[in-house]
């Protein structure tokens, strides 16, 4: 026969045991709650239109032949207002990519709002990038940048398939 105080420790256990799984669910449903709200703020900052402005004139109106080219004609030193669009957008992935490699935002989210535009953009910049980091001997430089692109590239996904997406039947 079970006696009140051994009933009284097997409930107190069990209250126990659900308080705590109920605190573990509340605490991950935080968790992506605040996720979520991250994705809208860079969302939101990327409904910008000058952010917009930004992105189209280096991705589609900036060209450069060469490293040397593009300091000629976007460098900090030669013009400065051309290369504060890039730097811009470098700080923006970058940032981005610092916050997928902390795991404090969905790279889900962001994989399937961000790859049509920052596939063109690392397109673009990534021969800048390779002899930048040479001739200024700083091999990890835009290492958050291309850990992005890595992460998305990974996630890409085609709602329709993937030929469907390629205009394919």
């Amino acid at each position: 026969m079970v006696d009140y105080q051994t009933l009284s420790i097997v409930l107190t256990g069990i209250g126990l045991i659900i308080a705590l799984t109920y605190y573990a669910l509340q605490i991950r449903n935080q968790n992506e709650t605040r996720r979520t709200q991250l994705f809208m703020e860079v969302k939101k900052a990327m409904d910008d239109p000058d952010w917009w402005d930004r992105y189209l004139r280096v991705v589609y109106t900036y060209k450069w032949e060469d490293y040397d080219d593009y300091e000629e004609k976007y460098g900090q030193e030669t013009h400065p207002e051309k290369n504060k669009d890039i730097r811009s957008m470098i700080a923006f992935f970058h940032g981005l990519g610092v916050l997928v490699t902390t795991g404090r935002i969905d790279i889900e989210l962001l994989g399937m709002q961000m790859s049509a535009l920052l596939m063109p953009f690392w397109d673009k910049m990534e021969p800048v990038f390779i002899e930048m980091s040479k001739r200024e001997n700083r091999p990890y430089a835009f290492v958050y940048l291309e850990f992005l692109k890595d992460e998305v590239l990974k996630r890409r996904t085609f709602p329709r398939g993937k030929a469907a997406y390629l205009g394919k039947k």
